[in-house]
């Protein structure tokens, strides 16, 4: 792991919402608890089990020039997210 002072910060950071890698929840970044740092960025996770999942095959999340398209079941996380969000009051839900 590289020192603190080498992680480059992602944008996510400031953004309102960043997009889990491993299965494209929309979540919070100061709620996200499971995070990891590959090449200098920093992912955040909806829960450790997508985090497992990326810290295993990073390069499979974080290929160049993939496609952004969210597909049928990213579209479904998303509705199943919000709703989530809904009914926790704004509790982290898990996707798994």
């Amino acid at each position: 792991m590289p020192p603190l002072g080498s992680i480059k910060m992602s944008t996510h950071d400031t953004l309102k919402t960043t997009t889990d890698p491993v299965c494209g929840s929309e979540l919070d970044p100061r709620l996200a608890d499971e995070t990891y740092v590959y090449n200098g960025e920093l992912y955040r996770f909806c829960c450790g089990e997508c985090r497992t999942r990326f810290a295993a095959e990073p390069d499979t999340y974080t290929v160049r020039g993939a496609s952004k398209a969210k597909g049928r079941l990213g579209r479904w996380l998303d509705r199943l997210a919000a709703a989530n969000r809904k009914t926790l009051g704004g509790k982290r839900g898990c996707c798994h």
